[in-house]
C-alpha cells in the first residue's frame, strides 16, 4: 500500500507478506510487516497553521513487525503450541514544549519481543487441560532534544512480564 496525502509531504508506505502451511497433524504461520510514514507539518493543514512552529501533527514513524505461530497434535489427546512476535518502531516529530516553550525534536524507539508455549490435554470427550506459559517485554528509548543548543532529556523504559496459565474445561453434570 502507498499513499500519498493531498496536502503537504506525507508519504506512506506498507508492505507485509504471510505464509501459513498445513500438514497431517499441525499448522504453521509466519507474518511479517513493514511500514514508513512521513511526518505530517501542522502548516500543511489550515486548521493547524497557527501552531507553534515547528510542530508535527504526525510523527515521522518506521516499523518492523513479525509473527509466528505453530502448532502440532503429538497424538490424539496431546496438543503443543506457541507463537512469537518481534516489532521495532522509531519515531521522530517536532513539536513546541509545553513546559518550556522550546522548540524540540523527540526522538523515540521502542522494541517489544515476546512468546508463549502451551500444552492442551484431552483426557475424555468432555474435558480438556491446558497450560499456557507466556513472556513479553517492551523497551522504549526517548531523547528531546531542543532544535537550538545541547540540553537534551533521555528516557529509558523497560517492561517484562512473565506469565503462567492454567485452564480445565469440561462438564461437571449432565442433566
Amino acid at each position: 500500500v502507498y499513499k500519498i496525502h493531498t496536502a503537504g509531504d506525507l508519504d506512506e508506505i506498507q508492505v507485509g507478506q504471510t505464509f501459513g502451511t498445513t500438514w497431517d497433524e499441525g499448522h504453521g504461520l509466519i507474518s511479517y510487516e513493514y511500514s514508513k510514514r512521513d511526518a505530517l507539518d501542522a502548516n500543511d493543514r489550515t486548521f493547524t497553521q497557527d501552531a507553534p512552529d515547528p510542530t508535527d501533527l504526525l510523527p515521522q514513524q518506521k516499523r518492523h513487525s513479525i509473527f509466528l505461530t505453530v502448532g502440532q497434535n503429538l497424538n490424539d489427546t496431546i496438543k503443543v503450541f506457541g507463537d512469537a512476535y518481534y516489532s521495532r518502531r522509531s519515531a521522530n516529530f517536532r513539536n513546541v514544549s509545553f513546559s518550556t516553550s522550546v522548540a524540540q525534536t523527540v526522538l523515540q524507539e521502542t522494541e517489544q519481543y515476546g512468546t508463549s508455549l502451551g500444552l492442551q490435554v484431552t483426557p475424555g470427550e468432555d474435558w480438556q487441560v491446558e497450560l499456557v506459559g507466556a513472556f513479553s517485554q517492551n523497551n522504549v528509548i526517548g531523547e528531546a532534544r531542543p532544535v537550538t543548543g545541547d540540553i537534551r532529556v533521555l528516557s529509558d523504559y523497560t517492561s517484562s512480564v512473565w506469565s503462567l496459565e492454567g485452564k480445565v474445561d469440561g462438564a461437571v453434570v449432565t442433566l
